[in-house]
């Protein structure tokens, strides 16, 4: 029996085509992405992949894309350990093709030295930061590699900036269908940038008669999203942990919106598609984020949905802060209104809580119940009265925390009143769980 080897070639000066397409080997050494990538030249880069897409995508494949090799500088000393290092690090994982990693790139070590070498000469030590945020950030990628490797549904983007003009310093692709889809953004510069992500470049294609034909996609339509004016995805970034939310209608029309910091690499590899009702809450969490991401969705809708609470509850209790400045030791607010102007916020703060649990009931009943309480505790402080009480706590309740304490007890502990429900002091305490106070 006789067995066909894979043959790899060694090629240089943008040879690496031509060695996979005419003399027919299978797998290439692409010193252009090192190259490239190090002098920050990704214009030229993108330019030979949109060649290379628009001849024949399947060469993509035949790439062995690196970072070092034996005969040049190490990885850590060509790109740093930085974030350009692992920006670069992970558009090596992601793209089609084969990865391949250099001796000691991992532990960082910076000994640059040849295949005739027997043995290191230089005594360095793993820098192990470096290796755990391989593993955090790049391991999972190459163990995912059956998202990135085939070229069938690859796609390379323009990142156009708001003024029309591409911006040549970002390398944007996407791949993969259905639950193995991914985009994935690098912004190979020491400057910030923004922009659309939308249309792809001409990629080659067969058709009937083996017909050679270009055709480009939109970055909606190659995530498979449904139009519609309530729809919205959701794309998580494994990078930064933060999730950003889109109309799909922009992103049919426009597409994806990114602002990039310097050496900025974000990773999609989770999308996900909602529908929104008729309270719009995700179509009123989208404008007001406009475009900004959040750690979670769905918790950043909840704070939007609690923002009318949480302001007229900050502003009432902000209103209580004289009554404990050093200026007014007794207690004794100088503004003869404050009283006035706390039942006003307290209104305010009952009106939005009825408005969130659309409570039928009058606010009159717990606003003066809650009024009567607070105004008690205000006279006490005033007083004198929780003095003894107060020299009587621990040291964990000091000075005027004691009073202030009593203070907003006074004016949360019937906030449940407005319920109309007889346990309105447990509905109480389960709200300042539940709405973050």
């Amino acid at each position: 029996q006789t067995c066909a080897l894979p043959i790899l070639a060694e090629a240089f000066w943008l040879m690496e085509g031509y060695f996979v397409r005419t003399l027919g080997m299978h797998r290439v050494y692409n010193s252009a992405f090192m190259h490239m990538m190090r002098d920050e030249e990704t214009d030229k880069y993108r330019q030979v992949m949109k060649n290379t897409l628009e001849f024949d995508p399947e060469i993509l494949k035949r790439f062995v894309n690196f970072m070092n090799n034996p005969d040049e500088d190490t990885a850590v000393t060509q790109f740093g350990k930085g974030d350009k290092y692992f920006g670069v690090c992970t558009v090596l994982a992601t793209m089609p093709g084969l990865p391949m990693f250099g001796h000691g790139q991992f532990e960082g070590f910076s000994e640059k030295y040849g295949m005739e070498y027997r043995r290191a000469y230089e005594e360095e030590n793993p820098d192990q930061g470096l290796i755990d945020h391989h593993l955090a950030t790049i391991t999972p990628l190459l163990r995912c590699r059956e998202k990135f490797a085939d070229v069938t549904d690859f796609r390379l983007y323009d990142l156009v900036s708001p003024d029309g003009g591409v911006n040549e310093h970002v390398l944007a692709y996407s791949n993969g269908q259905a639950t193995q889809r991914s985009l994935i953004v690098f912004n190979n510069t020491s400057t910030a940038t923004s922009g659309w992500i939308n249309e792809s470049s001409p990629m080659a294609s067969k058709g009937e008669g083996n017909e050679h034909q270009l055709a480009s996609h939109r970055l909606a339509e190659m995530f498979d999203l449904q139009r519609g004016p309530q729809r919205y995805a959701i794309f998580s970034d494994s990078v930064s942990g933060q999730q950003f939310l889109r109309s799909n209608v922009e992103l049919h029309e426009r597409g994806l919106f990114l602002e990039l910091d310097p050496y900025q690499s974000v990773v999609f590899l989770e999308m996900d598609e909602v529908v929104d009702d008729d309270t719009r809450q995700y179509g009123n969490l989208s404008s007001y984020l406009h475009h900004r991401g959040v750690p979670n969705v769905l918790l950043a809708m909840k704070e939007a949905l609690l923002e009318p609470v949480h302001s007229s509850f900050e502003r009432l209790v902000r209103s209580q802060v004289p009554l404990n400045t050093e200026s007014q030791p007794t207690g004794q607010p100088s503004d003869p209104t404050f009283m006035d102007r706390t039942a006003r916020l307290l209104e305010d703060l009952l009106h939005e809580i009825s408005k969130l649990g659309k409570f039928a009931s009058s606010t009159e009943t717990a606003s003066n119940t809650i009024l009567l309480r607070h105004q008690a505790v205000v006279k006490g402080i005033q007083n004198g009265s929780f003095v003894q009480m107060r020299n009587g706590t621990n040291d964990q309740l000091p000075g005027p925390y004691f009073e202030i304490t009593l203070v907003n007890w006074s004016l949360v502990h019937g906030l449940g009143l407005v319920s109309d429900d007889k346990e309105d002091a447990e509905i109480s305490r389960s709200w300042l769980d539940e709405w973050h106070f």
